[in-house]
C-alpha cells in the first residue's frame, strides 16, 4: 500500500508540473491522486 511519504511525494509531484508546465491538478496528474484518495 501507500505510505504518508507517497502521498506527499504525489502531491508535490502534480504540484511542482502544475507551476513548471501549466499543468493544473485537473490535467494528467489528477486520476493518479484521486484513485489514490479513493483508496485504490
Amino acid at each position: 500500500g501507500f505510505g504518508i511519504n507517497d502521498v506527499e511525494s504525489s502531491i508535490n509531484l502534480a504540484y511542482k508540473m502544475r507551476h513548471s508546465d501549466s499543468v493544473g491538478l485537473e490535467g494528467e496528474f489528477h486520476p493518479m491522486i484521486y484513485n489514490f484518495l479513493k483508496g485504490k
